[in-house]
């Protein structure tokens, strides 16, 4: 929570790496609601967090608010499944 109250306020950082940390569907979730106030943001990295389809959503979610400054997100090796793809880009 720290970490995701710090990226909601930050207004410089452009490249988060956070792959291979656990993250799962809370903390997925957390990270994204938290990309709703950032604005600064332009690679993201979540591999391999077991981060589900409903925390991709969340991520998707935060970061539309962003849509033209977002230039990379990578969720490789999480299990997201065809569902959770569908639902993140409606």
């Amino acid at each position: 929570e720290v970490l995701a109250q710090s990226l909601a306020c930050n207004k410089s950082l452009t490249y988060l790496d956070l792959s291979f940390n656990s993250l799962d569907e809370a903390g997925g979730e957390v990270i994204g609601s938290s990309l709703l106030a950032n604005g600064t943001l332009r690679h993201l990295a979540l591999e391999n967090n077991n981060i589900s389809a409903r925390a991709t959503v969340a991520i998707v979610t935060g970061l539309r608010a962003w849509t033209n400054r977002l230039e990379t997100l990578n969720l490789k090796h999480n299990p997201i499944g065809e569902r959770g793809v569908e639902l993140s880009w409606r």
